[in-house]
């Protein structure tokens, strides 16, 4: 496992991904046992990394521990490059996929978000499940009605919010698969964020006399990301009414949102236009040996869930 603070992880960051990557982010996203780090080393250089973040997450009614694959690189460094079977990133995503099986995580359920030529490498070395696929909806601004309230994540409203959404969230997408959204969730990943600003809003529509969902945006000038909504389901299509209709009194003058497939098409109706990503989504093969169409379309993931956006 390499030490966070080991300077060959920072250069093979710089090496892949053509930028470096800082000791507080690598601290927040694997520090205090919230993850882990797998490498691979040839004669004392890294040559293949991967981490992985441990989520909570309701898998068909079951509150269990997930983990989330990410920062997934490699360097082909012997001759037939990294699609051999004895490739460091065919041993690496072994090694990992291999120490999944836990008591928290008995059947070793994973996801993560691969680039292109990652997926195409773990697919044709037969390491992982191709079973869902990130879209990106637009939303321009919209005459309607309902309130749009900026709330602190530190205070006592946001944590009675948080939870009460959570539940009804989880209530509503149980059957599928979900990672946990609760107030220290929401906390550690937007407001403890060592990189990026984000805002959270209360959302009600006209005739409700209380919050129907929490939505958490990032700001990029007058472009908007939503990251996440929180609440039921049901109350979705209207919470995007809200913020079509409130947006524009808050500074923004449209809004981009990541779902996952079945949840893109849901909802893509009410939005201005909708594509695909290059995100796939994969599985662990061994969480589904007899079922292999068994997370096939049934998360519900956001650009919230990557650790990067």
């Amino acid at each position: 496992m390499p030490d966070l603070r080991d300077a060959r992880l920072a250069a093979l960051f710089t090496q892949v991904f053509g930028a470096p990557i800082t000791a507080q982010m690598l601290e927040w996203k694997y520090g205090d046992g919230r993850g882990r780090c797998t490498g691979v080393f040839e004669e004392g250089r890294l040559v293949a990394h991967c981490g992985v973040t441990f989520r909570r997450a309701v898998v068909e009614g079951a509150c269990v521990t997930v983990e989330q694959i990410g920062d997934l690189m490699a360097t082909g460094s012997k001759p037939g490059g990294l699609a051999r079977e004895q490739s460091a990133f065919h041993l690496l995503l072994r090694q990992v996929f291999d120490a999944m099986p836990r008591p928290a995580n008995p059947q070793g359920i994973a996801y993560g978000f691969p680039s292109a030529r990652a997926m195409r490498l773990a697919q044709r070395l037969g390491l992982v499940l191709d079973v869902d696929l990130m879209h990106e909806l637009h939303f321009a601004p919209r005459a309607g009605a309902g309130s749009m309230v900026e709330l602190d994540a530190l205070s006592a409203r946001f944590t009675a919010l948080a939870a009460r959404l959570w539940r009804e969230m989880a209530a509503g997408l149980g059957h599928g698969l979900v990672c946990v959204r609760d107030a220290a969730y929401l906390r550690w990943r937007y407001a403890q964020h060592p990189t990026h600003r984000y805002r959270f809003f209360a959302l009600r529509g006209r005739w409700s006399w209380r919050p129907s969902m929490l939505a958490v945006c990032r700001a990029e000038e007058d472009r908007w990301e939503l990251m996440d909504l929180v609440g039921h389901p049901a109350y979705m299509p209207q919470a995007l009414r809200v913020l079509q209709a409130c947006m524009a009194g808050h500074g923004a003058g449209g809004l981009m949102l990541w779902l996952t497939r079945a949840h893109a098409q849901r909802l893509g109706a009410l939005a201005d236009k909708v594509q695909p990503l290059q995100f796939h989504i994969i599985a662990n093969p061994a969480s589904c040996p007899d079922q292999p169409g068994r997370f096939v379309d049934r998360w519900w993931l956001t650009a919230g869930d990557t650790d990067y956006r």
